[in-house]
């Protein structure tokens, strides 16, 4: 397990997308979201008490979702080359890895010698479809997505060596998938296989498609397009996004009431998504600090997200 591969970037960037594709190839096993692999990991590589991370580990929907067993017996390291080595048997594959969307900059810490796969997209379209998804209340907000994994990815790289990454674009990926993924397999050191194009048989993801990229032409009004262009408009143009409006800067004022306006959203998703009682009661026990009812009423949110996943 000295080099396994781990698919990177923002979240609602097109990585489940990706993973599905890489998750069908005959010779890859790629996990879901795995951010619990480094999450209890500090910025120094010190491993967490290892029965809070049990505990930890039994509390997280998604780890729960990755239907993995927790050998007690193992200390941290082994215990996530055990997770990744259960994913790989259980599939019966002869590579396996795993999508990590927050922290990602500390995998080396573990692997030294692993394989990373950076997934980027327009940063507009993060922004809007964080929106969609009620992480943020309007897409200036949610550009920190893209903001956070950007300065993550550009200091982790400087420290790969150049054969251990490769970056792919979402755009080419929905606009060329054969020769995207085919790149991507030789990266990996496999060939590429029709079948990575067949997930839709198995998901409830569509094939790939052009239209997904740039999506946020649609979605943001000119208004928004400017206060996001005015935040992320270096970064975008870096990466080559052209921008679509002069560019400009939001001011303090504005900066202050985008934010305020992003709380309201947010909290009004979760009243729509989880009921008024039910988000009023997750809140108190949060600010409180009350640990059992916190359990309690984040059991209840995981259960109606579980039920709403795609």
């Amino acid at each position: 397990m000295s080099r396994p591969f781990f698919l990177i970037g923002s979240e609602r960037s097109g990585s489940t997308m990706l993973r599905l594709m890489l998750d069908h190839h005959p010779q890859l096993a790629c996990n879901l979201e795995s951010d619990f692999l480094v999450s209890q990991l500090d910025e120094q590589g010190r491993f967490p008490q290892m029965s809070g991370f049990h505990a930890f580990l039994r509390q997280d929907r998604v780890f729960r979702h990755s239907r993995f067993e927790i050998d007690e017996t193992l200390g941290y390291h082994e215990l996530l080359n055990d997770f990744l080595e259960q994913k790989r048997r259980r599939d019966r594959k002869a590579q396996v890895g795993a999508t990590v969307h927050h922290n990602f900059h500390r995998l080396p810490l573990l692997w030294p010698e692993a394989r990373f796969v950076y997934l980027l997209r327009d940063g507009r379209d993060v922004a809007s479809s964080a929106v969609g998804m009620g992480w943020a209340g309007n897409a200036y907000c949610g550009a920190d997505l893209w903001l956070e994994a950007e300065a993550r990815w550009h200091r982790m790289r400087e420290g790969l060596a150049s054969e251990n990454y490769i970056e792919v674009r979402f755009e080419n990926l929905v606009g060329e998938p054969i020769r995207t993924l085919t790149a991507i397999c030789r990266f990996l050191g496999v060939p590429f296989s029709e079948e990575m194009l067949a997930y839709p048989e198995h998901s409830t993801y569509g094939a790939p498609d052009p239209r997904l990229a740039s999506q946020w032409r649609s979605r943001m009004t000119t208004t928004m397009r400017r206060d996001v262009e005015a935040r992320i408009g270096d970064q975008l143009s870096r990466r080559g996004y052209p921008l679509s409006t002069p560019r400009g800067a939001v001011s303090a004022p504005r900066d202050l009431l985008l934010r305020l306006d992003s709380k309201i959203g947010c909290a009004r998703d979760r009243i729509r998504r989880f009921g008024l009682p039910l988000t009023v009661s997750d809140f108190a026990a949060r600010r409180l600090g009350i640990q059992r009812w916190q359990d309690a009423t984040r059991a209840r949110c995981d259960a109606i997200i579980d039920g709403q996943l795609k």
